[in-house]
Protein backbone atom coordinates (compact mmCIF):
# COMPACT_ATOMS: atom_id res chain seq x y z
CA UNK A 1 0.00 0.00 0.00
CA UNK A 2 1.12 3.49 -1.04
CA UNK A 3 0.84 6.65 1.43
CA UNK A 4 0.51 9.56 0.00
CA UNK A 5 1.22 12.79 1.55
CA UNK A 6 0.30 16.26 1.17
CA UNK A 7 2.52 18.56 1.63
CA UNK A 8 1.30 22.13 3.31
CA UNK A 9 3.58 25.04 3.51
CA UNK A 10 2.89 28.27 5.92
CA UNK A 11 4.63 31.93 5.32
CA UNK A 12 5.06 33.03 8.36
CA UNK A 13 7.23 36.62 8.97
CA UNK A 14 9.43 35.88 5.86
CA UNK A 15 9.85 31.93 6.82
CA UNK A 16 8.26 29.22 5.24
CA UNK A 17 6.85 26.23 7.88
CA UNK A 18 6.41 22.95 5.96
CA UNK A 19 4.60 20.49 7.18
CA UNK A 20 3.51 16.64 6.17
CA UNK A 21 0.00 16.00 6.30
CA UNK A 22 -1.84 12.33 5.34
CA UNK A 23 -3.45 13.04 2.08
CA UNK A 24 -7.16 13.25 2.70
CA UNK A 25 -6.66 13.86 6.20
CA UNK A 26 -8.89 16.31 7.61
CA UNK A 27 -6.95 20.17 8.39
CA UNK A 28 -7.84 23.25 10.74
CA UNK A 29 -9.00 26.37 8.62
CA UNK A 30 -11.67 23.99 6.70
CA UNK A 31 -14.88 25.88 5.67
CA UNK A 32 -17.25 25.87 8.74
CA UNK A 33 -21.27 24.88 7.73
CA UNK A 34 -23.96 26.61 8.43
CA UNK A 35 -27.39 26.06 6.98
CA UNK A 36 -29.05 29.42 7.96
CA UNK A 37 -31.18 30.31 5.65
CA UNK A 38 -34.09 29.42 2.89
CA UNK A 39 -33.67 26.59 1.06
CA UNK A 40 -35.43 24.82 -1.75
CA UNK A 41 -35.67 20.76 -1.79
CA UNK A 42 -36.56 19.30 -5.45
CA UNK A 43 -37.58 15.32 -5.40
CA UNK A 44 -38.41 13.61 -8.04
CA UNK A 45 -40.57 10.79 -6.08
CA UNK A 46 -44.16 10.56 -6.54
CA UNK A 47 -44.64 9.32 -3.22
CA UNK A 48 -43.41 13.08 -1.59
CA UNK A 49 -45.21 15.45 -4.22
CA UNK A 50 -48.34 16.70 -2.45
CA UNK A 51 -48.95 19.24 -3.57
CA UNK A 52 -46.06 19.78 -5.01
CA UNK A 53 -42.17 17.89 -5.80
CA UNK A 54 -40.57 20.99 -4.45
CA UNK A 55 -40.05 22.15 -0.67
CA UNK A 56 -39.20 25.46 0.77
CA UNK A 57 -37.80 25.37 4.15
CA UNK A 58 -36.59 28.44 6.54
CA UNK A 59 -33.48 27.09 8.59
CA UNK A 60 -31.89 28.36 11.58
CA UNK A 61 -28.64 26.95 12.75
CA UNK A 62 -27.48 27.61 16.50
CA UNK A 63 -24.56 25.16 17.08
CA UNK A 64 -25.47 21.84 16.50
CA UNK A 65 -29.06 22.51 16.33
CA UNK A 66 -31.34 23.09 13.71
CA UNK A 67 -35.14 25.09 13.79
CA UNK A 68 -37.41 26.83 11.38
CA UNK A 69 -40.15 26.27 9.59
CA UNK A 70 -41.79 25.34 6.24
CA UNK A 71 -44.15 28.33 6.36
CA UNK A 72 -46.65 26.14 8.11
CA UNK A 73 -45.21 23.44 10.82
CA UNK A 74 -42.30 23.54 12.62
CA UNK A 75 -38.61 22.19 11.69
CA UNK A 76 -36.09 20.73 14.69
CA UNK A 77 -33.08 18.69 13.64
CA UNK A 78 -29.61 18.42 14.36
CA UNK A 79 -26.05 19.22 11.97
CA UNK A 80 -23.43 16.34 12.45
CA UNK A 81 -20.05 17.17 10.96
CA UNK A 82 -21.75 18.35 7.45
CA UNK A 83 -24.89 15.74 8.06
CA UNK A 84 -27.94 17.81 8.62
CA UNK A 85 -31.06 15.77 9.66
CA UNK A 86 -34.56 17.55 10.60
CA UNK A 87 -38.30 16.66 10.77
CA UNK A 88 -41.35 18.71 10.08
CA UNK A 89 -43.69 18.39 12.66
CA UNK A 90 -47.27 18.37 10.91
CA UNK A 91 -49.21 17.31 14.45
CA UNK A 92 -49.76 13.97 12.71
CA UNK A 93 -47.01 11.87 12.61
CA UNK A 94 -47.31 10.00 9.62
CA UNK A 95 -47.25 13.18 8.13
CA UNK A 96 -44.06 14.23 9.32
CA UNK A 97 -41.09 14.54 6.83
CA UNK A 98 -37.29 13.78 7.56
CA UNK A 99 -34.73 15.07 5.67
CA UNK A 100 -31.53 13.05 5.82
CA UNK A 101 -28.59 15.40 4.01
CA UNK A 102 -25.75 15.77 3.12
CA UNK A 103 -24.08 19.66 3.08
CA UNK A 104 -22.13 21.04 0.99
CA UNK A 105 -18.85 22.88 0.29
CA UNK A 106 -19.69 26.45 1.19
CA UNK A 107 -22.97 25.15 2.47
CA UNK A 108 -25.20 25.84 -0.70
CA UNK A 109 -26.05 22.26 -1.19
CA UNK A 110 -27.87 19.85 0.28
CA UNK A 111 -27.75 16.25 -1.06
CA UNK A 112 -29.74 13.17 0.53
CA UNK A 113 -32.73 11.00 0.99
CA UNK A 114 -36.19 12.32 2.71
CA UNK A 115 -38.70 10.18 4.04
CA UNK A 116 -42.00 10.02 6.53
CA UNK A 117 -43.29 6.97 8.38
CA UNK A 118 -45.46 5.66 5.34
CA UNK A 119 -43.22 5.82 2.60
CA UNK A 120 -39.49 4.19 1.90
CA UNK A 121 -37.20 6.98 1.84
CA UNK A 122 -37.11 9.01 -1.80
CA UNK A 123 -33.44 11.08 -3.12
CA UNK A 124 -33.44 14.95 -2.70
CA UNK A 125 -31.48 18.11 -3.52
CA UNK A 126 -31.54 21.10 -2.05
CA UNK A 127 -29.83 24.60 -3.01
CA UNK A 128 -29.31 27.81 -0.32
CA UNK A 129 -31.90 30.32 -2.19
CA UNK A 130 -31.08 32.90 0.47
CA UNK A 131 -29.29 32.90 3.46
CA UNK A 132 -29.95 34.42 7.18
CA UNK A 133 -32.83 33.74 9.29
Amino acid sequence: MITRSVLVGVLVAGSMAVTMTAAGARTEGRATIDVTGTWRFKTNSPNFCFPSCVYYFKLVQEGAAIRGTDGTHPILGSLNGNEAVFTTYTGISEDNITIDARVGPQSQRMVGAIENQIEPPAPIAGVRVSTGS
